[in-house]
């Protein structure tokens, strides 16, 4: 079996189609977050950050870096997107309080993605997303005909289920359920972490966010967003950002 990834900083500069916005894109719902930035040009860089414990501490530095690299200023960002869950709420929190206080102190557009959809998605193949949710359950979804199937928070005997010799399963959910694997499907090699590119791409199109940011948890009354953790507050403090960068 596989073993857990360990802590990591990656980056990897791209150039993609221009746009006439400087955005910056956050995700820190799995172990490895991402944190990505597009320059009006085209031009890309992203950081990875992990593993869970240390998003909070490392989310502003990883924005600096891809700021400095790409060699735009906090105040020259037009629109920061989000990944809105599900995931580790924990994790969730980071990422959604860290762009809220950066729209609100830089004025800055703000877009919410479904994390999901920011992952690998080969339509050539059979594949499952598969991470751990905690008390015995998964948060998972498959590649159907049209694309990734809307995630949902699922029992390991259901997502097993799901998942045949020629599965290629995606995520972090075999190292606590290795019986996930059991039909003989093919374990992905991690970093788990979102596609920078596509986190950026759903920054880049979808549609402006209004109102609170809050995640999709898919456990009803646990989905609720509580400001206010000093690791937060750290996080929000846009001036503090724009002061280091």
């Amino acid at each position: 079996m596989k073993g857990q990834p360990r802590n990591r900083v990656a980056s990897r500069r791209t150039r993609h189609w221009s746009s006439p916005l400087n955005i910056l894109a956050l995700d820190t719902g799995f172990s490895d977050g991402v944190v990505a930035a597009q320059r009006r040009d085209g031009q890309r860089a992203h950081r990875l950050i992990g593993p869970f414990g240390t998003h909070g501490e490392r989310i502003l530095t990883a924005i600096q870096e891809v700021l400095i690299e790409l060699k735009i200023k906090p105040a020259d960002l037009n629109r920061v997107g989000v990944g809105q869950g599900p995931g580790s709420f924990t994790g969730l929190r980071i990422a959604l309080a860290t762009a809220q206080g950066l729209a609100t102190g830089l004025e800055l557009e703000v877009v919410a993605y479904p994390t999901f959809e920011a992952l690998p998605q080969p339509r050539e193949y059979d594949l499952v997303h598969v991470f751990d949710a905690r008390r015995g359950q998964l948060f998972a979804a498959q590649m159907g005909a049209d694309g990734l199937e809307m995630a949902t928070c699922e029992d390991p005997i259901t997502v097993a289920s799901w998942i045949g010799a020629k599965t290629l399963v995606y995520g972090d959910g075999p190292i606590r359920y290795p019986e996930l694997l059991a039909a003989g499907a093919t374990w992905l090699e991690g970093p788990y972490a979102v596609v920078p590119e596509r986190a950026l791409d759903l920054t880049r199109s979808a549609s402006i966010h209004k109102g609170p940011l809050l995640p999709t948890y898919r456990r009803g009354a646990e989905a609720q967003v509580i400001f206010g953790s000093p690791i937060l507050d750290r996080a929000l403090d846009a001036d503090d950002l724009a002061r280091q960068t």
